[in-house]
């Protein structure tokens, strides 16, 4: 970062008092004392984050995104999400904005939603363009060039957190959908959970992430920019959450390694002949993967026991516009 960072106060409350909570990569996470809404304070400039994006610098490159094989468990929740999608709209014309690689818009579009598409990153975006076939446009503000029309739906997921200016993106998004149209978005409930549960996040992807909401601040924050909240599905996170810890764990012990080894997670034995590259990275892949399955089979499973507020859960929330 290259200009010095300036300070924010909540930004849906407008107050300047809040709590250090978070500390990671040499930014300082806050909480507001009434909604309870984390964000970064002091923060890089808009033009700063922006050029993140743009230049494939954040926390998981473009090339990461489009490279190789789609991960099986993308394409599951890639699934279920359209899915829950038709079964609050129906069909339509539905936008995704950060699409990735476009895993949920195949999903959507084979449901029968006519799809488009908003990437910052070149990379990706032209990805979508060119192998999917999905008008992508690279800025929010070109949004309303890839139809005639307004949109029936946008979606996007684990995007909220990255918006700059909350209010200001929150209110393009509400002028791009047709009147009672549906902003459908995932996300986490952070700023709701009782801070015990923090150490078990490894990283918090500071300054990718600027913000982390709660129940409490999504809806203050729909509320404010003509949004009315429709329904909300959770899913505890805090089973994955403990086995990926225990494997954090595991990982430094010498047993833990052991166990790695056979899983194929770590490096070979030091006394062993090296194994190839490709079968390593092969066997590498498929353990990762099968741990990914673990992980998701987790949340749509035990995830889905009803639980307190201040448990870690993913919130996929359905707002129609006032």
């Amino acid at each position: 970062m290259t200009t010095p960072l300036h300070e924010i106060g909540c930004v849906l409350c407008e107050r300047a008092s809040s709590t250090p909570l978070i500390d990671d990569s040499g930014f300082t996470g806050r909480q507001c004392e009434s909604c309870g809404l984390i964000f970064v304070s002091p923060r890089p400039s808009r033009a700063e984050i922006d050029e993140v994006y743009r230049q494939g610098d954040a926390h998981l490159s473009p090339e990461w995104f489009v490279a190789g094989r789609e991960p099986i468990v993308s394409r599951l929740r890639a699934r279920r999400d359209a899915r829950l999608v038709q079964r609050r709209a129906g069909g339509g014309s539905l936008l995704e904005i950060g699409p990735g690689r476009g895993t949920f818009l195949a999903a959507a579009r084979r449901r029968g939603f006519e799809v488009f598409a908003v990437e910052l990153n070149p990379t990706q975006a032209s990805f979508i363009r060119a192998e999917l076939g999905i008008a992508c446009a690279e800025s929010l503000e070109a949004a309303e060039q890839l139809s005639s029309e307004q949109f029936d739906v946008i979606y996007h997921r684990d995007v909220l957190s990255h918006f700059y200016d909350p209010h200001e993106q929150m209110e393009r998004l509400r002028r791009l959908l047709k009147p009672g149209g549906l902003q459908i978005f995932e996300t986490g409930n952070l700023a709701d959970v009782d801070h015990r549960y923090l150490k078990l996040i490894a990283s918090f992807q500071y300054p990718d992430h600027l913000f982390f909401y709660g129940e409490r601040s999504l809806r203050k924050l729909l509320d404010q920019t003509g949004f009315s909240h429709v329904h909300t599905d959770r899913w505890s996170v805090l089973p994955e959450r403990l086995l990926r810890s225990w494997i954090a764990r595991a990982h430094n012990g010498r047993s833990g390694h052991a166990a790695l080894r056979r899983a194929g997670l770590d490096a070979a034995p030091r006394t062993a002949p090296a194994e190839p590259a490709r079968r390593r990275s092969s066997s590498g892949q498929i353990a990762r993967q099968a741990l990914d399955l673990l992980y998701y089979g987790l949340q749509i499973s035990i995830g889905r026991i009803p639980v307190g507020e201040r448990i870690p859960q993913t919130l996929i929330v359905v707002a129609r516009k006032r």
